[in-house]
């Protein structure tokens, strides 16, 4: 990157929208003769722009909106203690136009960046021998993964978005874009992974580890691609055969990385080494130990996995995060301003209705209380206080601590991360086993002539006896028996890593005879997504592919309203329509592209905003 900042010092690629080219203290030249001319002339110089797009990644306007529009609407997170007056709005379900999380510039930075390497990088290989094809077949892959990512986040947030595969480098360029429809897009971007999914490694080298969870490598690929055809899936409007096609996509997908995962280790004294084998033996599926061999421990010291997986970082379970290194100074503000740090709480908190007090006796698996008294994500994800605001804790601390049993002792000791460098995961592997499992349920449906009529299946495994011959990757089952198996044996797999006593506790236990239609293993999946990946940024955007599912927003409106203490009524009635599941564009966008038209749900805010 040093050449790029050294030559033009600082180049604001453009967002798009109406948002004209600058440069920021850059008067020598036009930006496309500076970089046509003086820049595009070697590997360094592509290599250096790939980066930047990665970095891009970890700005406060992408990083923060990356987890407000996935989370922040959803039942998972309240306001806190500290004030913002547009995250207080969106917290309130009053979500207008003139509200600065609607802004999408930062994410279209990243779109032209990626733009920009796909129309030079050629250039660059035809005059630099050093720059092979190979490298040009890598890189062109890389951004192309980036530019998609940045892309489903909008889609997902917005629905329609503006649409654009070119860079603007030309201030003659048309810089005026009308939205494309979002399964457009989606299908455009598919096509493009698809097409490239394979030019990028499938494993850096030990002495580069950070590569295999900080660059795009196939594991990204193929969790990005299972996500979005399990996206593509849930969509009511499309002929059932082609959900079906979709889902089995979504699955081969997942079945690949979970495979490699199995493959990783060689030998068996690595295998123990790194995630141990209980889990594994039992389930079928490997996942690193909260508690080690021998079981949960009796003392405070239980929460191995977490610490990994959150309090290190670039974990055996990792598959693509956000890499902040403390000497490149490039801080983890989300993490430290929403969440929170040693020394101060954070903008947003934890729903108290998840557990609305710390446990005194047992509670029942019940899909009521999300967290059982033998949880220990119900520690891990936040800490309760006094004040009712509970403290959301995931990546705040380096190592926590926890023990559960009984109300005497269910307790957590944190030790705080004092810095705001925490990598932030984007994909990994429970959240891939779980999109699996969601995909398999909708497959199980399609075969399962039962599911429509509800009828109890009477041929399915008792509780406790899952085994793991279930667990199979890389082939397709042809019974709905084998997919409830494989779904069952995941969410085991997950649910008792967390909560190891409760495997032979009656009250905390799954019970396998309390599932019995495609229904009851949907909310299954849910209830274990939303406790496995909270505060991930993940949530909502879980409920509103289950809306587009349904075709309606009955389930998600039952989630997200009640935390709304004021005007919910007016946004029960709000969330009927579908369009309003999705965000607004942001007004200044719409008044400077005069192609972009408000989503119909906000015109009349936008409108009375103008008044």
């Amino acid at each position: 990157m040093n050449k790029f900042k050294n030559t033009i010092k600082s180049i604001c690629l453009m967002g798009l929208a109406g948002v004209a080219v600058t440069s920021c203290d850059l008067d020598l030249l036009p930006l496309n003769e500076v970089v046509l001319e003086n820049y595009w002339t070697e590997k360094a110089d592509v290599e250096s722009v790939v980066n930047a797009c990665y970095g891009s990644f970890e700005q406060d306007g992408v990083i923060e909106r990356m987890f407000i529009w996935g989370e922040g609407r959803s039942d998972n997170v309240v306001m806190g203690p500290s004030t913002n007056t547009d995250l207080s709005h969106i917290m309130r379900g009053n979500l207008l136009p003139s509200n600065g999380f609607n802004t999408w510039k930062a994410f279209y930075s990243i779109i032209n960046r990626c733009n920009t390497v796909l129309h030079y990088a050629p250039e660059v290989q035809a005059k630099d021998p050093n720059f092979t094809t190979s490298d040009l077949a890598q890189s062109e892959a890389e951004v192309i993964a980036l530019r998609s990512l940045a892309y489903f986040y909008l889609i997902r947030a917005f629905k329609d978005v503006p649409y654009v595969t070119t860079p603007t480098i030309d201030d003659n360029q048309q810089l005026f874009v009308a939205a494309s429809k979002h399964e457009d897009i989606l299908d455009s971007l598919i096509n493009d992974l698809e097409r490239v999914r394979e030019n990028v490694p499938r494993k850096y080298p030990e002495s580069e580890k950070s590569k295999n969870y900080g660059r795009v490598t196939r594991n990204m690929m193929y969790s990005l691609l299972a996500d979005m055809y399990l996206w593509r899936a849930s969509n009511a409007e499309v002929p059932a055969a082609q959900q079906q096609a979709d889902y089995k996509k979504c699955v081969e997908y997942c079945d690949k990385v979970i495979e490699f995962k199995v493959n990783q280790y060689e030998t068996e004294e690595e295998w123990k080494r790194v995630i141990g084998s209980r889990l594994y033996n039992s389930y079928g599926y490997p996942l690193l130990s909260e508690t080690g061999e021998s079981g949960a421990s009796s003392t405070m010291s239980n929460a191995a996995a977490y610490n990994s997986i959150f309090g290190e970082g670039n974990s055996f379970e990792s598959i693509f995060e956000l890499q902040f290194v403390t000497d490149q100074g490039n801080k983890n503000t989300l993490v430290n301003d929403f969440f929170g740090n040693v020394d101060t709480r954070g903008t947003l908190a934890a729903n108290d209705a998840m557990m609305a007090e710390k446990p005194t006796n047992e509670y029942d698996y019940d899909n009521i209380n999300l967290f059982t008294f033998f949880d220990y994500r119900g520690l891990e994800n936040f800490q309760f206080n006094t004040s009712g605001a509970y403290e959301i804790e995931k990546y705040r601390s380096t190592q926590t601590s926890v023990q559960v049993g009984n109300a005497s002792t269910w307790a957590a000791q944190y030790s705080g991360r004092g810095t705001a460098y925490s990598n932030w995961i984007i994909y990994r592997l429970t959240d891939v086993m779980l999109m699996k499992a969601e995909a398999e349920v909708e497959i199980a449906g399609y075969l399962d002539q039962a599911a429509s009529t509800q009828e109890e299946d009477t041929t399915k495994t008792d509780a406790g006896v899952a085994k793991r011959r279930y667990a199979v990757y890389g082939n397709t089952f042809s019974t709905a028996q084998e997919y409830y198996d494989d779904v069952w044996n995941i969410v085991c797999a997950i649910y008792y890593r967390s909560c190891p006593s409760a495997e032979t506790n009656q009250r905390a236990s799954l019970n396998r005879n309390n599932f019995t239609y495609v229904g009851n293993y949907r909310d299954l999946v849910e209830v274990e997504r939303r406790r496995e990946l909270m505060f991930e940024g993940k949530r909502y955007f879980d409920l509103v592919r289950r809306a587009r599912r349904d075709g309606n927003t009955n389930h998600l409106t039952s989630a997200c309203t009640p935390k709304y203490s004021e005007n919910a009524a007016a946004i029960t009635l709000k969330l009927k329509e579908m369009d309003y599941i999705y965000m607004p564009y942001s007004k200044k966008e719409v008044e400077t592209n005069t192609l972009l038209k408000q989503n119909p749900s906000y015109a009349e805010d936008e409108t009375s905003e103008k008044s």
